[in-house]
């Protein structure tokens, strides 16, 4: 031990590197838990809270485009629905509608051959009462020539 004071001595070190020694460890003290301490807690604080956020945000981010895909999905689904009963219903439409049309079609034919039936039994009775007038009527016309 006695070398080593010898060769701080020849090296001109002595008792003012330890009172330096000491204003630096207090210094260093000092810094470390009223300075940097909380600086370095606050920066470990914020830093949790940011990787936090952008993982929650990352999260949230996922969930909505795998919602957006459901949903598409979904609608397409309805889409598809929509139209098979939309081509149901007009299939349905187009059947009452031609049913209708040969209701009025076969009413129509049925109109139509009682008019005809009615206008034959009309012609054949009047053919029968100009049977009863011709006698009458080529007299009528004979004795217009005549006279």
């Amino acid at each position: 031990m006695g070398e080593i004071i010898n060769i701080l001595v020849s090296l001109g070190v002595d008792q003012t590197v330890f009172i330096q020694m000491g204003v630096f460890l207090l210094a260093f003290t000092f810094l470390k838990y009223f300075i940097f301490g909380p600086y370095l807690a606050a920066y470990i604080e914020r830093r949790k809270r940011t990787v936090g956020h952008a993982d929650v945000a990352k999260e949230l981010k996922a969930e909505i485009d795998a919602l957006e895909a459901q949903y598409s999905t979904e609608a397409k689904s309805q889409n598809e629905k929509i139209k098979e009963l939309f081509a149901e219903k007009r299939s349905l439409g187009a059947k009452e509608a031609a049913k209708i049309v040969e209701a009025g079609h076969a009413n129509a034919q049925k109109t139509l051959a009682e008019g005809k039936k009615s206008i034959d039994t009309a012609f054949g009775q009047a053919r029968e009462e100009m049977k009863t007038f011709v006698p009458s009527i080529g007299d009528a016309m004979v004795e217009r020539l005549i006279r």
